[in-house]
């Protein structure tokens, strides 16, 4: 419910600052890309992420070393932002993340369906995450059927992949 102070507009503006921080960790996670990552979250804040939880600079480290050898997806789903003041929110987001990962019979495709529980707070005009927790609602594991060598999409000049390597880094260089 809308406060004189927090009006209909600005919540709808911060709701909208709440989307684009967590596109930036999904963008972040995906690219291996600490810098991108850093600006979902307020420095002294808490992830409590599955089988880590302490603070979030730890969690950059355990997350990045846990992914060097994957290949991530994450897609959000549903958002429910709701407001506890005009600078606290909390944010229950749908969440599916892909891995393909190697393990001791090859490569396996990974997936996990659950929810970023989060506590948002407003600093300024920015707003970051200030405590998450991860939810695992389903998840499933199989042999992959990707051939990043050999298979048809071996050679495109677009694979997906890490900072600076991902297209994400170079499409838009140099363009208006």
């Amino acid at each position: 419910m809308a406060t004189e102070e927090h009006s209909a507009l600005q919540q709808l503006l911060d709701k909208e600052a709440i989307r684009e921080c967590l596109m930036r960790y999904s963008r972040g996670m995906d690219r291996r890309d600490r810098a991108i990552l850093a600006t979902a979250y307020w420095p002294e804040a808490i992830d409590n992420h599955l089988s880590f939880s302490g603070p979030v600079s730890d969690f950059f480290d355990f997350s990045l070393a846990l992914t060097a050898d994957m290949r991530t997806h994450h897609m959000l789903g549903n958002i429910l932002v709701e407001f506890a003041s005009p600078s606290a929110a909390h944010a229950e987001t749908y969440y599916i993340a892909a891995h393909e990962r190697t393990v001791v019979t090859g490569r396996e495709d990974f997936i996990i369906h659950g929810r970023y529980l989060d506590r948002f707070e407003k600093r300024g005009e920015e707003w970051r995450i200030i405590e998450r927790t991860l939810t695992c609602d389903m998840y499933s594991m199989r042999p992959s059927t990707a051939d990043w060598v050999n298979g048809p999409y071996a050679k495109i000049k677009t694979q997906g992949g890490s900072v600076p390597e991902d297209p994400l880094y170079w499409v838009f260089a140099d363009k208006p």
